[in-house]
């Protein structure tokens, strides 16, 4: 019969194996390495058997420490699968933390967090709005939300939708300004770019005719979509912002779309990013599905 705590001493013994050390076991658990070090001694001292030796580089498995390790995986399987089918026939609850860019995690993110806590009020978040990538191994984020142009993630992902982008100024920036009529019209205007949307310092125009490049001498430039968003509404300048804030003002008619006629030539994809884990995490999954749902209903299309 298993001994108290044991059941929790395979699940770190299996996590320091995994890792490849215990400093990295520890962050992952969120625990000290001398916790870790200690749950291990313990381990081993009720199996009376060294599991594990220690260089000052590296860790290896002692035949007995191999043998443990393979049955402990699959008893921490059946355990957690044991725990799945009670989960699923109870509402899900727990923290979720969850890391996004800022523009789109200050203006989209709120939405659907609200409407998944109206079915699950039991689960709590974590928001950190970063634009920076996010390594999910180093952290203790359970996903990310991320848009790229392609994605390169080890961890398991999720695609949620193309993300479009819009060249937009506000109506008195057109009103006090030369017309524009076609793409080349903006050489004589002051534009805001975005390094993401320039191709070698151009802007990329997609129409019926194909593609048409423009160069662009940049008077401002800044890799938030926030940034340049209010420079816009200061009637300042033109620039090519994500569809998703800027069909947000161009709806209400604080901004004007400028040549609908032509769409960006680049663009991007949203995808919900799962840290790699043995296990699944209910809440992830739950709230992956949510997002797949309500990304795809009509109302929240780009236009």
């Amino acid at each position: 019969m298993l001994g108290s705590g044991t059941l929790s001493q395979l699940s770190v013994f299996v996590r320091i194996v995994e890792a490849g050390s215990f400093t990295k076991a520890a962050h992952e658990l969120g625990l000290s390495c001398s916790a870790v070090s200690k749950s291990l001694s313990k381990l081993e001292g009720q199996l009376g058997k060294t599991l594990i030796k220690r260089t000052t580089r590296n860790i290896f498995l002692t035949e007995h420490g191999e043998a443990v390790f393979n049955r402990a995986i699959m008893l921490l399987e059946e355990c957690e699968d044991m725990f799945s089918q009670v989960r699923s026939y109870s509402e899900p609850e727990g923290h979720l933390r969850l890391s996004c860019s800022v523009a789109y995690g200050s203006k989209v993110l709120p939405d659907l967090i609200t409407t998944y806590q109206k079915k699950y009020p039991r689960v709590k978040f974590h928001v950190d709005l970063n634009d920076n990538i996010i390594n999910l191994s180093e952290t203790n984020f359970d996903m990310v939300l991320r848009i790229t142009k392609k994605l390169t993630e080890s961890d398991s992902n999720y695609y949620l939708g193309q993300i479009n982008w819009i060249y937009c100024c506000s109506p008195q920036y057109l009103s006090e300004n030369p017309e524009i009529k076609t793409p080349e019209d903006l050489i004589n205007h002051r534009c805001l770019t975005n390094p993401v949307m320039a191709y070698h310092d151009n802007w990329v125009f997609s129409g019926e005719n194909g593609e048409i490049m423009i160069p662009v001498e940049s008077v401002i430039t800044s890799n938030s979509s926030l940034t340049l968003l209010n420079i816009l509404l200061n009637n300042d300048g033109i620039s090519c912002l994500p569809d998703y804030l800027a069909s947000i003002y161009i709806k209400k008619g604080i901004l004007s779309h400028i040549l609908p006629e032509y769409h960006a030539g680049l663009s991007h994809h949203l995808y919900a990013i799962e840290k790699k884990a043995r296990y699944i995490n209910p809440l992830v999954r739950t709230f992956i599905e949510h997002l797949k749902h309500e990304l795809t209903l009509p109302e929240n299309l780009s236009d």
